[in-house]
């Protein structure tokens, strides 16, 4: 019988414990930025047993694509609306990881493009802003915030104030970049 059935060794399931570890990973990367996200300090961070982050992720690329994708995952589900700030710092890594290293922008582009598709269907405003320079837009706000401590809502308010209904097909191709083609 093995010790964790005899009540003597760890209770945790090992799925529990990469659940664990990506979310220590999220907070490690928010915090410490890509040079700071080691296994050994999402170890730490997550007070897991040491070993444990490099069990489920084996490799430091496994780790990061993990987290781009649980970063991604987690702020779709927030949906419109404030953001968790460490999340938000941590999606603000994954683009800053990303414009410095190609493996990472190449790991992310998916992702990216998933938030882009999700954006674009969910649009029902007459803004006069393609879908990737309002999501650009929203996130050099969402950054102002961040590193300046002041809320900056008055904008988000100003570009929620300027929705008037459901835009046509031609404005739809506008949107996207003037050809149809998302970008």
């Amino acid at each position: 019988m093995s010790a964790a059935r005899e009540g003597t060794g760890p209770t945790t399931a090992p799925a529990s414990r990469r659940a664990l570890a990506l979310a220590a990973a999220v907070d490690v990367f928010g915090r410490d930025g890509l040079h700071g996200l080691t296994h050994g300090r999402v170890d730490a961070a997550g007070s897991l047993p040491r070993g444990t982050t490099s069990n489920h992720f084996r490799t430091r690329a496994a780790l990061v694509q993990a987290v781009c994708e649980e970063v991604t995952d987690r702020r779709l589900a927030e949906g419109a609306g404030p953001h968790d700030d460490r999340l938000a710092l941590a999606w603000c890594e994954v683009l800053i990881a990303s414009r410095r290293e190609p493996w990472i922008a190449d790991a992310v582009a998916p992702l990216r493009a998933r938030m882009r598709a999700l954006v674009e269907a969910g649009r029902d405003d007459d803004i006069p802003l393609t879908t990737p320079q309002l999501m650009a837009l929203l996130t050099g706000i969402e950054f102002a915030e961040l590193v300046t401590g002041e809320s900056l809502g008055v904008v988000v308010t100003m570009l929620h104030e300027a929705r008037v209904g459901t835009r046509g097909d031609s404005s739809r191709r506008a949107r996207s970049g003037g050809d149809g083609e998302q970008r």
